[in-house]
């Protein structure tokens, strides 16, 4: 049984995180092990970060003191049994138009990797960083044909 190894990355300021760490390459359970490749973190706005095999990490683009380079969305599953989508992340209807053109791309991005099949949406909690795209994530996976999926946790917005 292969057994998840944590990499220490470093944090702004000095401060350090745990961080998981995927190879890709299917053959160990999606873990890299200690000593293998970098340390640091893989944030990414364009497109999802393997994590795990069935583990995915999409960065919003909403960077600030609060979320750092931004909001985590997690991707949980494959193309066989569906997704689940931990906190979607930000919409701002009130934002600039820019922010909403970003906000956009992230359900999109959300959407791409799924292929539209989000089963189940997880809000952790309701600010308004985390789970205010859990609505139009839902309405867009419905528009699409497949089955609205269950929005469970601390929605908002």
């Amino acid at each position: 049984m292969m057994r998840a190894e944590y990499l220490l990355a470093p944090g702004e300021g000095g401060a350090a995180a745990l961080s998981p760490h995927a190879d890709g390459d299917g053959g160990d359970g999606g873990v890299r092990s200690a000593g293998q490749g970098s340390a640091r973190p893989a944030w990414q706005h364009e497109r999802p970060e393997a994590l795990l095999r069935h583990v995915h990490r999409l960065t919003a683009a909403n960077p600030s003191a609060m979320t750092g380079p931004g909001t985590n969305t997690y991707l949980i599953g494959e193309a066989a049994t569906g997704y689940a989508v931990i906190d979607p992340g930000p919409v701002d209807a009130n934002d600039a138009a820019r922010s909403q053109q970003q906000h956009r791309q992230h359900i999109e991005r959300i959407l791409a990797h799924t292929g539209g099949d989000v089963r189940y949406i997880l809000c952790t909690h309701s600010h308004p960083d985390h789970s205010p795209a859990a609505a139009p994530l839902q309405a867009a996976v419905a528009a699409s044909g497949r089955p609205r999926p269950v929005i469970a946790g601390m929605a908002s917005g």
